[in-house]
C-alpha cells in the first residue's frame, strides 16, 4: 500500500502515468491518492499521512530531512471565455485583472505576496500580502472551467488544465 499526496496540478501529467507504471509492476498494489493544496506537504510527509508527495515544494517549510527530486517547472495561465470584459483592455495588468471575478486554485502565501508586490509595482498602492485576489478558491479544474464558461470568471492554472477548452474556443 502506498499513499501519494499531491496538489491538483500534477494529477493528470505526473500522478496518472505513475499509477499506470506502479499498477503494471505490482498487481496487488493498493494506491490511495490525496489531492490537497492547502496543507504543508512536509508536515504530511513527516507525520506519515503520505508516503510520497508530488507537488510544488518551492516555498514550504524547511525540508532538510527529506529527499527531493525536482521534475519540472509549470507555468500558470489565466484564461476567460471569449467576449469577457478582461479582453477589452489590452494589455491587462494584474491590478486590472483582480477587478474582475477571479477563480483560482489554492494560492500559497508566497504567491499572494508575489501578487501583492506586483500590484504595488503597477499601481503604487500597497496591497497586503494576505489580500484576497480571487472570489473563488477551488482545486477542481472542471469547476473552474464551468465558472469561466457560464459565469464570466477569469480562471487560472497550468495550460494543460484548459487545453480542451482552449482548443474548442470555449476559453481564450
Amino acid at each position: 500500500r502506498i499513499v501519494i499526496g499531491c496538489g491538483p496540478l500534477p494529477t493528470g501529467n505526473i500522478v496518472s502515468p505513475l499509477i499506470g507504471v506502479l499498477s503494471k509492476q505490482w498487481k496487488d498494489i493498493e494506491i490511495r491518492v490525496q489531492v490537497k493544496a492547502d496543507i504543508d506537504p512536509v508536515l504530511a510527509l513527516r507525520s506519515g499521512e503520505v508516503d510520497l508527495f508530488i507537488g510544488d515544494m518551492t516555498h514550504t517549510t524547511t525540508f532538510d530531512d527529506l529527499e527531493l527530486m525536482p521534475l519540472r517547472r509549470h507555468k500558470m495561465q489565466l484564461v476567460a471565455a471569449p467576449g469577457h470584459p478582461v479582453f477589452l483592455s489590452s494589455p491587462c495588468s494584474l491590478a486590472d485583472l483582480v477587478k474582475h471575478k477571479v477563480a483560482l486554485p489554492f494560492l500559497h502565501k508566497y504567491w499572494r505576496r508575489t501578487f501583492a508586490t506586483q500590484i504595488h509595482l503597477e499601481t503604487g498602492q500597497k496591497a497586503a500580502p494576505e489580500s484576497r485576489f480571487q472570489q473563488v478558491t477551488c482545486d477542481d479544474f472542471m469547476l473552474l472551467v464551468a465558472l469561466a464558461e457560464a459565469h464570466q470568471f477569469v480562471i487560472g492554472g497550468c495550460p494543460e488544465h484548459f487545453a480542451d477548452s482552449l482548443e474548442t474556443g470555449k476559453l481564450c
